[in-house]
């Protein structure tokens, strides 16, 4: 409602407390004009221009020999609740002008601009006070923010800032539960060391940094939880990946995944082998070797002629894993090849995990 807007219905309100007794032409004007108003002030609530029409100006019943006070009385009651049922609804109005300005003041990211930002050195210092035990969490928070402070004012027009905090989705993710409370932690702080009155703080995750990926893919369960939150980190790491570095990150990330995983299938005294490598020593069986560790073990389970078909395909999804892992930690800076790879190493990594698991039932 404009300033313009407003004055249509304060003037009507007005004339509704000025209205004379028994004066219906005035009355049909100003109830009238109030419907009208309120039907486009308010289109999703026809119910108010109802509550107007329903008013009542007559007493509900009288006698033949009553007298004017009883008409008198009546008039004045509706006279009355038509006063409150306006000066209502330009209150009500007047709170949702004003929420919508706290709206329109506060930062989103679309709204920020590098003016707003945070200056470089109180940025660093804000997670400096941060870098202790107790609020690591908060620390580790803010590294992956970018921050921003937007002058406003409050809903009682006081000067103040609005706090925005922008991270990587990945990390709004992840402590999605506990936002209310590092936001708040990061607002006294900021506000106790630099004396600013900040009004409100918004959280929001950088959608420019969350890549959707082409295909979806979801950890296999298995009975060792760190191997199903290690799966669930990889695919964290495909999903953030935007650099050479990260796509070799990835491959790290895959080799260290499967090294584990062997670790939990492979038993030292069952999973035992005769086989000699090229320089006809004994195969290193050592926690290290996951692709030694895994391939006995596959041989061990699936022996005898009748798996061999499985026991081959199995065997060939580990050195397929390994492969893609030693490649996605070769790439070059072609980011195209690494995606497509990073990707690979991804699929081939929890495709090798999900055979494991089926031979291991």
């Amino acid at each position: 409602m404009t300033t313009t807007e407003e004055n249509k219905l304060t003037l009507l309100l007005t004339r509704a407390k000025n209205l004379r007794y028994n004066d219906t032409n005035d009355l049909d004007d100003i109830v009238q004009k109030t419907k009208l108003h309120l039907n486009r002030y308010f289109p999703d609530k026809p119910v108010y221009a109802k509550e107007i029409s329903d008013v009542k100006f007559t007493p509900n019943y009288s006698f033949g020999d009553s007298d004017d006070s009883l008409y008198r009385s009546a008039w004045d009651r509706g006279r009355q609740k038509l006063v409150n049922l306006i000066d209502t609804r330009i209150e009500e109005y007047n709170l949702i002008i004003a929420e919508k300005q706290k709206t329109n003041n506060q930062p989103t990211p679309e709204k920020q601009v590098d003016k707003d930002r945070l200056s470089e050195k109180e940025y660093q210092f804000l997670v400096h006070l941060f870098d202790r035990d107790e609020t690591r969490v908060i620390h580790d928070f803010l590294v992956h923010c970018d921050v921003y402070l937007a002058e406003g004012l409050d809903h009682n027009h006081n000067h103040c800032y609005k706090l925005g905090l922008i991270v990587h989705p990945e990390i709004y993710k992840k402590h999605l539960d506990n936002l209310e409370n590092i936001k708040d932690a990061i607002e006294e702080r900021l506000a106790e060391y630099s004396g600013r009155y900040i009004d409100d703080t918004k959280v929001y995750p950088n959608l420019n940094k969350f890549q959707i990926l082409k295909n979806s893919y979801a950890p296999i369960n298995t009975p060792w939880e760190d191997i199903n939150q290690d799966q669930g980190h990889l695919l964290e790491l495909l999903r953030s990946a935007k650099e050479t570095i990260d796509y070799q990150n990835i491959g790290n990330a895959s080799r260290t995944l499967l090294q584990k995983f062997a670790n939990h299938v492979f038993d030292p005294k069952k999973h035992t082998t005769d086989a000699k490598n090229a320089e006809g020593k004994p195969i290193d069986l050592g926690e290290d070797k996951f692709k030694n560790r895994l391939h006995t073990y596959i041989r061990c389970e699936l022996g005898g002629h009748t798996n061999k078909e499985l026991r081959d395909f199995a065997l060939n999804l580990i050195s397929t894993a390994e492969s893609s892992a030693d490649l996605a930690n070769k790439l070059t800076h072609d980011l195209k090849a690494g995606s497509m790879l990073a990707e690979s190493c991804v699929i081939s990594t929890m495709t090798a995990i999900s055979i494991v698991k089926l031979i291991d039932k």
